[in-house]
């Protein structure tokens, strides 16, 4: 998932992009303290016919991640910043948890 650390790193306003036969803009805002960030999403189709989605999409920081699992009863967690496990740092691409009960 994309953690708060990464969030806040890229974070960027808006972009628009072409995908499965629509135009896709959005429209990014943060909200709160960096608790979420609200997504504005207008999709186009080919004859101009737009649909638009609002949705906030939560933040979790990897460490108050780590802390939920453990006391949902998780005895250890790991954070990486990969699907290969490269360390989670300020060069992360996204962040992955392997927990174990």
């Amino acid at each position: 998932m994309t953690g708060r650390e990464i969030a806040v790193r890229d974070f960027t306003e808006g972009e628009w992009f072409e995908r499965g036969g629509f135009t896709v803009l959005t429209e990014y805002s943060v909200v709160g303290a960096w608790e979420a960030i609200r997504q504005r999403w207008v999709l186009i189709d080919e004859t101009g016919n737009r649909i638009n989605h609002v949705y906030d999409q939560r933040l979790y920081s990897a460490i108050e991640l780590k802390r939920l699992m453990l006391v949902s009863g998780f005895s250890s967690v790991e954070i990486y910043g990969d699907f290969s496990f490269s360390p989670y740092n300020e060069k992360a691409r996204t962040m992955v948890l392997v927990a174990r009960k």
